[in-house]
């Protein structure tokens, strides 16, 4: 084996794509200082927010999904690593592993640590949704703590959720009807600040029989 590692971890380029145009082009303080008073997004550089919701998806999927590379693309991923960039089709190059396979427990739960995709994309929130308002992963996590956030570093990174996420509004910012308390009892039957959403669509469940987690 003769394995040369560039970066360890989860680097910037695995959710943003390659970088080096985008360094080259910012090396000019002019374009990152109009760019910074724009409202255009940066070309050079895939922002995963601003992607249509499954390909924005699709860049969480490529770690957090089960799936299987397609047999022509095998030797190549092998030499060469992975090829899927941010921002194109995941599923050119591999297949998501379908339910009922030995990853999944026999009601249909993924049984396998992190790989909340799976259950994402068969969710009748990124199912039904449209391009205004379809769940994703960035509909409720960040990958980068913001700096209004009031919570502590260690406190955030638990689940690297957004404020909102971290609460019911998470589901109401697209299920509005439920931001009046009064609905909330009416639909759930438990009284007033009782029990949140969470609760009963994403109870607790056992991910590769490490921990506890809500159900994606």
């Amino acid at each position: 084996m003769d394995t040369l590692v560039a970066e360890f971890g989860i680097a910037c380029e695995a959710c943003h794509g390659p970088g080096r145009a985008h360094v080259e082009a910012n090396a000019n303080p002019l374009r990152r200082y109009q760019l910074y008073r724009g409202d255009e997004p940066d070309a050079t550089i895939v922002e995963p927010s601003r992607l249509r919701a499954a390909r924005s998806a699709e860049v969480c999927g490529q770690c957090h999904g089960i799936t299987v590379t397609k047999a022509e693309y095998i030797d190549s991923e092998n030499t060469l690593g992975a090829a899927f960039e941010p921002g194109k089709n995941l599923f050119a190059r591999c297949i998501l592993v379908p339910e009922g396979e030995s990853s999944f427990w026999s009601d249909g739960q993924v049984r396998v640590s992190g790989r909340e995709y799976n259950g994402l994309v068969v969710s009748p929130c990124f199912q039904h949704g449209d391009e205004e308002r379809t769940m994703t992963c960035l509909s409720c996590h960040q990958m980068h703590k913001q700096e209004d956030d009031p919570r502590s570093l260690e406190e955030w990174s638990v689940n690297q959720t957004t404020q909102d996420g971290a609460s019911d509004q998470a589901c109401t910012q697209c299920h509005v009807q439920y931001q009046d308390p009064a609905r909330v009892v009416e639909h759930t039957h438990h009284g007033e600040g009782s029990t949140s959403c969470y609760d009963c669509h994403m109870p607790h469940t056992v991910y590769g029989l490490m921990k506890s987690i809500r159900t994606h």
